[in-house]
C-alpha cells in the first residue's frame, strides 16, 4: 500500500464517528453488464437431488451391510472385527454415519455430476465447470456483504465513512461485472475475488463472521434442537426383547412422545407440567425401579387403588376380568431372530383383549407354563404394568423378589408413538415401518394368516363395558 493510501485511510478512520446517520446499507451494486443466465429444468433439479443424495447413498448403505454385516451366530475376527460388529450391533448410528459420509463425498463432487447445472443457482452459459466453484464464492461473498449490511445497517452508517461505503460498493460492482462478463474471463473473476474480499474483510471485518464461529454456532444450535427435541417432544427407543409380541417385535425402532405426560427436566424426575395417571392400555416406557438406569416398555393395567389379580394369563382389575377374545393359534420367535436357524420358534394363542380406550393383541405360550399371581394393591401414584407377550414378561407381576410391584408416575417417560424402523436380523421389516404402537383400528400383521373370520367375529362383538370397576 503506498503512503498517500494509508493517509487516506487514517482520514476516513477520523471521520468515522462523523458519518452520516441517514445512509442506509444499500444491496449488492448491480453490474453494469447484462446478465443472461441459463434456464434451468426443475424436473432435472429434482432428478438431481434424488439420485446422488438419495438413491446412491442409499444403495451405498445398503453394500456396506450386505458386505460387513456379520452372519448370526459368528464372532467377527481380522483387523475390521470391530467395524463389523458395529454393524451388527449399532446399525442406526452406522447407517446415519455412512449416509454422513457418502452424502459429503457427493458434495465435494456436486459440480461434476450429471444434471448438476440445472441443480444448482444458474451461472452464466460461459462458466465453465472448473470455473464455477470461484464463481460461486464470489456470488457467497456479495450475498454475505449485503447481509451484513443489512444486518448491522445503523452501526454501519455510524462507523464507516463515505469513502469507505464508496471503496467497498466499487470493489462489488466490479467483482459482479466480473461474473457475468461476456466473453467470461477466468482470470479477471480470480483478481476481482481477491481485492473483493480484502475490502470486505477490511470494512466489514468487525461484523463477519470467522469459519471456525460459524461452525461452532451451527453445532451449538443442533445440539440445542436435538436436546429440545429429546427433552420435550419425541425420544428413540429400540426393543430388545420379546416381551411385547405381538405389539412390538425385537429390533422395532420406535418414537415415545414425551409431551404426553408433560416433559421432564434434564438429568432429572421433575417435570415441566405434569398429565397423570396414564391411560389404561397404553404402552408406555419408563425408568425400571429396580434398575433406574434400564428403560422397560409394558402395557398399563392398573391404576392407584387398583386390586390386580392375574389368572390363566388375563388380568382382573377389582374383581372384574378384562375382556378378551381367542383369535387362534400364532407362530413367532422367541430366541434370536427369524433369519437365524438356531432361533427357538413357539405356537401361542393369540387373543384380542379390551381395556379402557385401546384394544389390542395378547399371546400366551402353549402350554401355559406361568401361574397365577395376585392378589397385588397398586399404590399410590404408581401404574401396574405387564407385557403383552403374557407368559415371557418380567413385569410387575415379578418384580421385587416376585413380591410385584408397580412403576412411580415419576419413572414414565411417555407412551409409545410410532414405529419408525424395524431391523429385525440382517433384513430391514417394511411391513413394520410407519405403523402406530396404539392404532386407532386394531388390524392383522404378517405371520396371522388364516385368522381373519376369528378376528374379525372379535372385532365386530366388542363389549360395551370396558372399563373396571372402581377400587373398593
Amino acid at each position: 500500500m503506498s503512503t498517500t493510501e494509508k493517509a487516506t485511510d487514517a482520514e476516513q478512520d477520523d471521520d468515522v464517528n462523523e458519518a452520516d446517520e441517514s445512509v442506509s446499507s444499500s444491496p449488492v451494486p448491480e453490474p453494469d453488464v447484462d446478465v443472461a443466465l441459463p434456464k434451468q429444468s426443475r424436473v432435472l433439479r429434482m432428478a438431481y437431488w434424488a439420485l446422488w443424495f438419495g438413491i446412491v447413498p442409499g444403495v451405498a448403505i445398503y453394500l456396506s451391510f450386505k458386505f460387513l454385516m456379520p452372519e448370526l451366530g459368528s464372532v467377527p475376527e481380522g483387523a475390521f472385527g470391530w467395524v463389523r460388529s458395529l454393524f451388527r450391533e449399532q446399525p442406526i448410528p452406522m447407517a446415519i454415519g455412512l449416509y454422513s459420509l457418502f452424502t459429503l463425498a457427493v458434495w465435494f463432487a456436486r459440480h461434476q455430476l450429471p444434471f448438476a447445472a440445472h441443480a444448482h443457482l444458474p451461472i452464466p452459459t460461459g462458466v465453465s465447470t472448473e470455473t464455477r466453484p470461484d464463481f460461486e464464492r464470489a456470488r457467497a461473498l456479495c450475498e454475505e456483504a449485503a447481509h451484513i449490511r443489512n444486518k448491522n445497517a445503523r452501526a454501519y452508517a455510524k462507523q464507516t465513512s463515505e469513502a469507505q461505503r464508496k471503496q467497498l460498493d466499487d470493489a462489488l460492482r466490479a467483482l459482479r461485472n466480473a461474473m457475468y462478463r461476456e466473453p467470461f474471463q477466468k482470470k479477471e473473476l480470480a483478481e476481482a475475488l481477491r481485492k473483493a474480499d480484502g475490502v470486505v474483510t477490511r470494512i466489514l471485518g468487525r461484523w463477519r463472521k470467522g469459519e471456525a464461529r460459524e461452525i461452532v454456532e451451527q453445532l451449538a444450535l443442533a445440539f440445542g434442537v436435538a436436546l429440545l427435541l429429546r427433552t420435550c417432544l419425541a425420544d428413540p427407543f429400540k426393543i430388545p426383547s420379546g416381551s411385547m409380541i405381538p405389539t412390538l417385535h425385537v429390533g422395532d425402532h420406535i418414537f415415545v412422545n414425551k409431551l404426553k405426560y408433560g416433559p421432564q427436566l434434564p438429568m432429572t424426575q421433575k417435570r415441566i407440567w405434569e398429565s397423570m395417571p396414564p391411560a389404561r392400555g397404553a404402552v408406555a416406557v419408563f425408568a425400571y425401579p429396580e434398575e433406574p438406569d434400564k428403560d422397560f416398555i409394558k402395557r398399563v393395567v392398573g391404576l392407584p387403588g387398583d386390586k390386580i389379580e392375574v389368572k390363566n394369563g388375563h388380568p382382573w382389575i377389582n374383581g372384574w376380568e378384562v375382556p378378551s377374545c381367542v383369535v387362534g393359534e400364532y407362530k413367532y420367535w422367541h430366541d434370536g431372530t427369524p433369519d437365524d436357524p438356531t432361533s427357538r420358534w413357539r405356537n401361542g394363542t393369540l387373543f384380542v383383549e379390551y381395556l379402557g380406550e385401546q384394544t389390542y393383541f395378547t399371546l400366551q405360550t402353549v402350554p401355559l407354563d406361568t401361574p397365577d399371581t395376585g392378589p397385588f394393591y397398586v399404590a399410590t401414584r404408581e401404574a401396574f404394568v405387564m407385557g403383552d407377550n403374557r407368559n415371557n414378561s418380567k413385569d410387575s407381576r415379578f418384580w421385587y423378589d416376585n413380591k410385584g410391584g408397580g412403576v412411580p408416575f415419576a419413572n414414565f417417560r411417555g407412551p409409545a408413538s410410532l414405529i419408525w424402523f424395524s431391523f429385525p436380523g440382517t433384513r430391514v421389516d417394511w411391513s413394520r415401518i410407519g405403523t402406530f404402537v396404539m392404532p386407532s383400528k386394531l388390524r392383522l400383521i404378517d405371520g396371522m394368516d388364516g385368522l381373519g373370520p376369528a378376528f374379525d367375529k372379535c372385532m365386530r362383538e366388542r363389549p360395551s363395558v370396558t372399563n373396571p370397576p372402581a377400587p373398593k
